[in-house]
């Protein structure tokens, strides 16, 4: 799962990282929550608009002064 505003990273229980690690599936990396790495932006993803198209950043950012 993905936490706003954490979009960099996806969340998963530990019984999906430990069938991920079974199968031995690559292209996954695990991290514990709190050896992430924080960058300029902190843990957060910047702004809407560096997702989105600019009128629907501006449809849900403008309202939580995250566009």
């Amino acid at each position: 799962f993905m936490v706003w505003p954490m979009v960099r990273f996806i969340f998963t229980v530990d019984r999906v990282r430990k069938f991920i690690l079974s199968r031995k599936l690559t292209g996954a990396i695990f991290i514990r929550p709190e050896d992430l790495p924080v960058t300029g932006n902190g843990l957060g993803a910047g702004n809407l608009r560096d997702y989105f198209h600019d009128d629907r950043a501006h449809k849900f950012g403008d309202p939580l002064g995250i566009y």
